[in-house]
C-alpha cells in the first residue's frame, strides 16, 4: 500500500522552545580548539550533547557532567 494513502490529519509543528548551549575555547595545545555542548533539560533529566559529535551524550553520574553543570551554573549566576 502506498504510504501517503495510509496517513490522515497531517500537520507541520514548529517548536520554538529555546535551546541552550555552553561553548568555550580551549587554551591547551592538542585539544579541540573550540567545544560546544547543548544542555537539554527534560522534566527532571538533564543531559549534555556534544554538538561536534551528537552520539556523545553526558548524563548525570558521569564525572564530566558535574564539570559541565558547574560551568553552566557559574555563567548563569554571573549573568
Amino acid at each position: 500500500m502506498d504510504f501517503i494513502k495510509q496517513i490522515t490529519n497531517l500537520n507541520i509543528v514548529t517548536v520554538t522552545k529555546p535551546r541552550v548551549f555552553i561553548q568555550w575555547q580551549n587554551t591547551e595545545k592538542g585539544r579541540d580548539k573550540y567545544n560546544c555542548y547543548e544542555r537539554i533539560a527534560d522534566f527532571c533529566l538533564i543531559r549534555y550533547v556534544n554538538t561536534h559529535n551528537p552520539s556523545s551524550t553526558i548524563i548525570e553520574g558521569d564525572d564530566f557532567f558535574k564539570t559541565l553543570e558547574e560551568m553552566y551554573k557559574s555563567k548563569v549566576n554571573n549573568s
